[in-house]
């Protein structure tokens, strides 16, 4: 068998051509089930944007069940994995300064972030510290409900 320019030419695009569907397959196997993801997150708020029109912002939070928790100019509220209504609060209920307080004494972290989510069987605030470490505090109590630590 003779080798040619040619033949080595055509097995070179071929070649090329091949790890170009390889490396495409790769890129839709890693980003599609994320993209799956984001757009029933995108439907779900969206049909809880249509019943709740006064509602400014969502955050998606995940402990033990997916919610999403909206922000209105008075009150938050909790839905759960569907779009249904969890449970309201007022902002007056709520403790966030009570919190950060306990987050600086109780877990010597200074300036954590706040968030709500909905833990066990109830609402929770989320004190995020450091890396991925998050506190979970029952939104009555605030007692400790639960934590995820990073790992080292």
């Amino acid at each position: 068998m003779k080798l040619s320019g040619r033949n080595v030419l055509v097995s070179g695009v071929l070649l090329l051509l091949l790890l170009a569907v390889i490396l495409f397959e790769i890129a839709i196997f890693i980003s599609g089930p994320m993209r799956k993801q984001e757009s029933r997150e995108a439907a779900i708020t969206d049909v809880i944007r249509e019943r709740y029109k006064y509602i400014n912002t969502f955050e998606r939070h995940s402990f033990r069940y997916v919610v999403y928790v909206g922000e209105a100019a008075n009150s938050y509220y909790f839905f759960d994995a569907n779009g249904d209504l969890l449970m309201h609060k007022t902002k007056r209920e709520l403790r966030f300064e009570e919190v950060k307080a306990i987050a600086q004494q109780d877990y010597q972290i200074a300036d954590a972030k706040i968030t709500l989510g909905y833990g066990y069987e109830n609402a929770v605030y989320v004190i995020h510290g450091k890396g991925s470490q998050e506190i979970y505090l029952d939104l009555d109590t605030l007692e400790e409900v639960g934590r995820l630590e990073a790992e080292v």
